[in-house]
């Protein structure tokens, strides 16, 4: 879906978003956060703050479900967190499908706020596909 078209998508344990652009190799979600979601429960009492797992979950999960991965054995290449996700704030995920796994960006507002890249490939043996 591109071109302005909106479709908002949940799964399990992932926050409901909104599809901004969907192309083969490429999604860009937006999600809304705020501090009383269950995502901040524990960090921190003082002032929530997005963990960085769980940015990592999120990408992992979605790009699952957009058909960009499908082996038990992804491999968490390359993640850098640059910037504190804080709530209340609506943060786009991208998600950018490579030969043999993801790329993934959260920003805001123009601010970076976690990259990383995942590689995918392997089989249920751990050896290489």
């Amino acid at each position: 879906m591109s071109g302005g078209e909106s479709e908002p998508i949940a799964g399990g344990f992932l926050p409901e978003a909104v599809i901004i652009e969907a192309e083969p190799d490429r999604y860009i979600l937006e999600i809304v956060l705020e501090a009383g979601q269950p995502w901040f429960a524990g960090h921190f009492p003082e002032q929530a703050v997005l963990a960085g797992i769980v940015q990592v979950h999120w990408a992992m999960g979605f790009a699952k479900g957009f058909g960009f991965w499908e082996d038990d054995a992804p491999e968490l290449r390359r993640v850098k967190f640059k910037a504190v996700l804080l709530p209340p704030t609506t943060v786009q995920l991208t998600l950018l499908k490579r030969a043999k796994g993801f790329r993934f960006l959260f920003e805001s507002d123009g601010v970076l706020h976690s990259e990383g890249s995942v590689q995918t490939g392997r089989n249920r043996t751990g050896q290489p596909a």
